[in-house]
């Protein structure tokens, strides 16, 4: 009945950004959910307006950009709360994401490996691989370039 009152409210339901509000919930209440270790297992909480009405959530947030996949919290290790939440894309979330954040010497100075991966041309997942195995940020990139 809850379910059924809160469609009739905000009559979003179903909508890309109701669905990353159900999930943002989910990963810090759920104990069940598979990303919960990650979230509500590590403290992350979502602030208490928003977690009792989407719509307080949505009026904060606004509509999904366009370019954008989910929301991101610019401080990987605050809550879900005003000023620590945005619409993010995927590199911008792989760039925030702890374990993620890996820095490599390159070209005279250190930076996120994602950024490394642009700049040579490689992708970031493979680039990674290839370190792992042994081989040069300069042979990982030449080696994708072939």
């Amino acid at each position: 009945m809850k379910t059924r009152k809160t469609r009739e409210k905000h009559g979003m339901t179903g909508t890309q950004e109701y669905s990353a509000y159900h999930h943002m919930i989910n990963r810090c209440y759920d104990l069940n959910n598979i990303e919960y270790h990650n979230y509500g297992e590590r403290g992350i909480k979502v602030y208490d307006e928003w977690l009792n009405s989407f719509t307080a959530f949505y009026d904060h947030i606004g509509p999904k950009p366009e370019n954008c996949n989910s929301i991101d919290r610019i401080d990987s290790n605050g809550n879900y709360e005003p000023g620590n939440v945005r619409w993010a894309n995927n590199q911008t979330q792989m760039r925030n994401r702890p374990g993620f954040n890996v820095k490599v010497f390159y070209q005279g100075k250190y930076m996120l490996l994602c950024e490394c991966a642009e700049l040579c041309g490689i992708d970031q997942k493979l680039l990674r691989t290839r370190l792992k195995q042994g081989m040069t940020i300069e042979d990982a990139g030449e080696r994708w370039k072939d």
